[in-house]
């Protein structure tokens, strides 16, 4: 586009454009040759088969249409070169893939929030559209239809009010405010009774119509900034990966007796006397924490722990999304719940014996 402005070359733009469209072409192919049409069910997918398809049908097929009839010049020459200007969207494509790395979590947040709440603008702009064609109908009957005396003002409705389609455009200066005064001053001199009809405009549409739909778009920003599974997924492995270190090194800091497992006494023991623990793992690695977990952690209930089992234990207590207390409840709960199957099957299993041996 800047190239075009500056009334340059664009011969190497357009190889580069072919060579892009042709990569893309193939990588879309290879997608459908993974997983099938069934990929297009996917939004990310739809819009990039959107995108790829606007271009082929751009720029191997109009272009080359419009060359060979001579229409460079004509107004629908122009028409494939400003359907291209949508290929720009792609760059949320690249937002979306970016958003896997730590840095930009705040990237893809805002334009998360910014898609969603997408909805929310059209919805607003729908009740804006109708809200103002009301009042515009209101103008052309108290306004437009009225004669006036003053010229000035006369000039002023017949440049505003002269017909609908102007009326409302000449009302979205009431949306954001901008230079009403002009407006409606000279109009309420004239005929003060018209200061309820440009006062409820301003309290519906600049005060109440817009306060609202920006409360409603804060609210939908903030509910959909969470992070998606597969975003919530990378964080986790990557904080995992952090974590496994030192994790490892507190294990062996409690295993006092060096047979690579852990009994309650030695982790009562070691954190008592005092072991070096990192600031982030200070709220999950205490005295209290450990023991009441201790049999949530022991999956196989020997009553040790083994590595994998601190390591596995303490990073889910880590990793939940949820206050660490409930995360204590809960597994507790699961560790009862372990508990009673266990019981259960004992008891299952005693019975067999039992009724066996009254049968022999």
């Amino acid at each position: 586009i800047d190239v075009e402005l500056r009334k340059k070359s664009t011969l190497q733009w357009v190889i580069l454009e072919h060579i892009f469209l042709v990569i893309f072409t193939v990588e879309f192919l290879l997608i459908i040759f993974v997983d099938g049409f069934e990929c297009l069910g996917k939004g990310w997918n739809m819009f990039d088969f959107l995108v790829i398809m606007g271009g082929i049908f751009s720029q191997w097929v109009l272009v080359p249409v419009m060359s060979s009839q001579g229409l460079e010049g004509h107004i629908l020459g122009k028409i494939p070169q400003q359907f291209l200007i949508f290929r720009m969207l792609r760059l949320l494509r690249l937002v979306r893939a970016v958003r896997l790395v730590s840095s930009f979590k705040a990237l893809w947040k805002l334009t998360q929030g910014f898609l969603n709440c997408a909805p929310t603008m059209l919805s607003s702009a729908l009740v804006l559209i109708m809200t103002l064609y009301v009042f515009s109908c209101v103008g052309a009957e108290f306004i437009a239809k009225e004669p006036w005396e003053d010229e000035a003002v006369a000039a002023l409705v017949q440049t505003h009010f002269n017909s609908l389609p102007h009326i409302m455009l000449s009302l979205v200066q009431f949306v954001n405010a901008d230079s009403i005064a002009g407006l409606y001053f000279p109009l309420i001199a004239q005929r003060p009774a018209l200061a309820v009809y440009f006062g409820s405009l301003i309290l519906l549409v600049s005060l109440a119509l817009m306060n609202l739909v920006t409360a409603l778009v804060v609210e939908d920003a903030i509910s959909s900034a969470r992070m998606d599974d597969e975003m919530r997924a990378t964080y986790n492995r990557q904080k995992m990966k952090k974590m496994r270190p030192h994790l490892c090194r507190i294990f062996k800091c409690l295993d006092t007796s060096n047979d690579g497992t852990l009994e309650i006494d030695e982790i009562i023991r070691s954190i008592r006397q005092g072991i070096n623990v990192p600031r982030d793992l200070q709220d999950y690695v205490t005295e209290d924490r450990v023991v009441d977990l201790f049999d949530a952690f022991d999956e196989d209930c020997d009553g040790k722990l083994i590595e994998e089992e601190f390591i596995a234990g303490v990073s889910r207590l880590v990793l939940e999304d949820i206050p660490v207390e409930t995360a204590q409840m809960l597994f507790m709960v699961r560790s009862c719940l372990r508990k009673i199957d266990n019981m259960e099957n004992r008891l299952s299993a005693l019975v067999q014996s039992t009724t066996c041996s009254s049968q022999a």
